[in-house]
């Protein structure tokens, strides 16, 4: 079976990474799946350099810390203005449902009231209409 990066990519790669970090450990070759033709390789790196001091590295990863928090926090002030900006647009929602049913409200008793009163009307006429036609005989 051909390994996915051959030996010399895979010094490049170390190399490479060896720049910026410090190599702790680095087993060659594993078998973690003996039962494939598959082997790994291991390395352990600390973001130290052989050039920093503990002080240094406590430093580094402390201002790493620092902007890792500001980056929270202005994730989390943006999402505090997005459901303020949400929860505004819910209320303006709801007020304009609510004044579209309370215009709905007056159309139909409006409708209801005029109704009433030509039901009123028409019952008044046929009173009339019925007292006539006794009045005839």
């Amino acid at each position: 079976m051909k390994p996915r990066i051959n030996p010399r990519q895979a010094k490049a790669c170390l190399l490479e990474y060896k720049r910026t970090k410090h190599l702790k450990l680095l087993v060659p070759i594993v078998n973690m799946f003996p039962h494939t033709g598959h082997v790994e390789s291991i390395a352990w790196f600390e973001k130290t350099s052989p050039c920093m001091t503990h002080a240094e590295v406590a430093e580094m990863e402390a201002r790493e810390e620092a902007e890792r928090d500001a980056a929270r926090a202005i994730a989390i002030a943006a999402r505090e203005v997005r459901e303020i900006q949400l929860a505004e647009l819910r209320a303006i929602e709801k007020a304009e449902k609510q004044a579209a049913k309370a215009a709905r409200t007056a159309e139909f008793q409006a409708r209801t009231a005029a109704n009433a009163e030509k039901r009123a009307a028409f019952e008044a006429r046929q009173v009339e209409g019925e007292a006539g036609s006794e009045q005839a005989e």
